[in-house]
């Protein structure tokens, strides 16, 4: 696997993702299935708690796009896992209990 063919899979799920889904949306780094042979790259997605793998998408050898989810799919992982994330509170352990958060602490 030469560089070249990374960059050129790197380049085709990046434009992909930037006409269909929009600006958020970035590819991760492409890993070659040979025995499918074909691309598997991860789709990451930056959101205000950080960048998650919403998804992936699949590419011929060619760069051609065979197989992405959907805009709409993306959003929606990307919320569920957002709704799942642990948030840090600072702040008075009574306080916060009252609020009705979970208090932890230990770690």
């Amino acid at each position: 696997m030469q560089l070249t063919e990374l960059r050129r899979i790197s380049k085709a799920a990046r434009m992909f993702l930037a006409k269909k889904v929009g600006n958020q949306a970035v590819p991760g780094a492409p890993h070659l299935d040979e025995e499918k042979g074909t691309w598997r790259v991860a789709i990451r997605c930056s959101t205000p708690r950080g960048t998650l793998v919403v998804g992936q998408m699949t590419l011929s050898q060619a760069g051609d796009i065979l197989s992405a989810p959907s805009r709409e799919e993306l959003i929606a992982v990307a919320k569920e896992l957002q709704a799942k994330m642990p948030v840090l509170v600072l702040g008075d352990p009574e306080a916060i209990a009252q609020a009705g958060f979970q208090v932890v602490t230990d770690c």
